[in-house]
């Protein structure tokens, strides 16, 4: 009944995406490479529009087995502006569970990065075709694997112990996968070398003889495997926020070491250095969790919407939490969540934790919900690509563990539930390659 379901989605979205054009009702798809273009879209923005071609790309579930059900990639292409257009750009999205096509569409462009990224597409166009090819399991692509939310609310007024975290990980992503399994969707098949083997075959069906690939973060990773096992095939590679192969968990030093940078830059900031303390943020946020380890706060704190009132247990770990991330997962030193980062170090110094603490109360809202991804292309894709349990382990050790938290118990907690083997060692020590490549990265 489910599968039915299923499939009647896939043939709503592909009416839907034919109505977006004004073209005639298609037949689906029925064979593997099949193509279906749905015409042009007009997408307006603020003081722009752009013309694309939208359309889906049909592809195998699992290339391992022979009777595996077909599955739709999306892409959007966007025309050049050149008069004599270069190799074609694959645009890449990051997450694992990302899509470029979705924040096009979306119509998103009202923050600064967002115009930064339109700027960037049409720095693109002016050199070839952009193609946005979508991650398969995501987004404009069907089926798109969200995961259901089998959490339950945790009690705000006490701490959460680091094995009650791990069991709710264990918990989400087990009924994530069985769920989609139980569709008679094969989960097995929504992996990197998969992904991988999408973009091959797209570029084939669309007879690009090269292809240019433009990538971030996963997207990057993406585009390493790409070049790796289709070196003929990729001209040159464009890669910014690098990730390699090997790197899906975050190194905690690493990461410390980058907040620590961005903290300087932004105590130089003409409007927060009247607020910075002698010595700067940093002493100051380690003496506030020396001291919530010893004497951990209960905090009273009102629902923004029901006006109740409730206690909120705030200690150490809470603030290694909350003074660099909000609940919704935005780092603040990035610069979506730049905008809450002044008014939390300043709440830091003052020890004025009631703010904090009603974010606390929204993390633990559904938690660990609001804490994990949504798709289980995710966890397919970036357990898959898990260092060594050496290299896991010493993370989980780091010494800035004690400052920014245990970053990784995610993975640690939902990888062994989702059962996924790691490649051999020989997909990660990848052969030098001669493929150009420029890596845009920042100085943190």
């Amino acid at each position: 009944m489910f599968r039915q379901k299923t499939n009647a989605c896939l043939a709503s979205a592909i009416f839907s995406l034919a109505a977006i054009s004004g073209t005639a009702s298609p037949v689906i798809a029925q064979e593997a490479g099949s193509l279906f273009a749905t015409g042009h879209q007009q997408l307006q923005y603020k003081s722009s529009s752009l013309q694309a071609e939208r359309g889906l790309f049909f592809v195998p579930e699992n290339r391992q087995k022979k009777d595996s059900r077909l599955i739709a990639v999306a892409y959007m292409r966007f025309p050049s502006t050149a008069e004599q257009p270069g190799t074609p750009i694959i645009w890449l999205a990051g997450g694992p569970g990302g899509s470029a096509i979705s924040r096009f569409v979306g119509g998103q462009f009202n923050d600064l990065y967002s115009i930064e990224e339109q700027q960037t597409l049409n720095d693109l166009r002016s050199v070839a075709d952009v193609i946005m090819v979508d991650q398969r399991g995501a987004h404009a692509s069907l089926p798109n694997l969200i995961c259901p939310n089998p959490t339950q609310d945790t009690p705000a007024d006490r701490p959460t112990s680091k094995k009650d975290q791990l069991q709710s990980y264990k918990q989400y992503a087990a009924t994530c996968k069985s769920s989609w399994g139980q569709t008679g969707h094969d989960i097995d098949g929504y992996q990197i070398d998969e992904l991988t083997a999408d973009v091959k075959a797209f570029a084939d069906k669309m007879g690009f003889e090269k292809i240019t690939l433009y990538g971030g973060s996963f997207g990057s990773q993406w585009s390493f495997a790409i070049n790796h096992r289709y070196p003929e095939l990729v001209e040159k590679m464009i890669l910014w926020g690098i990730e390699d192969l090997n790197d899906t968990y975050d190194d905690p030093d690493a990461m410390l070491v980058a907040l620590k940078g961005i903290l300087q830059d932004v105590e130089q900031d003409a409007t927060i250095a009247p607020f910075v303390p002698d010595g700067g943020f940093y002493p100051v946020i380690l003496d506030r969790i020396a001291a919530l380890e010893k004497n951990p706060k209960l905090v009273t704190v009102s629902n923004p919407k029901t006006g109740e009132e409730q206690s909120v247990h705030f200690g150490a770990d809470e603030l290694r939490g909350i003074w660099w991330q909000d609940p919704s997962g935005w780092r603040l030193g990035e610069r979506a969540g730049s905008h809450l980062w002044a008014d939390t170090l300043i709440a830091i110094v003052n020890e004025d934790y009631e703010v904090l603490a009603g974010r606390v109360a929204a993390s633990k809202k559904g938690s660990p919900g609001s804490m994990t991804w949504s798709s289980a292309l995710t966890y397919a894709v970036d357990c898959r690509l898990s260092p060594s349990r050496a290299r896991a382990k010493g993370y989980g050790k780091a010494p800035a563990v004690s400052v920014i938290g245990d970053i990784n118990l995610g993975y640690r907690g939902m990888c062994p539930e989702w059962g996924v083997k790691r490649p051999p060692s020989s997909f990660f020590d990848a052969p030098a390659s001669s493929t150009p490549a420029l890596f845009i990265h920042g100085t943190y």
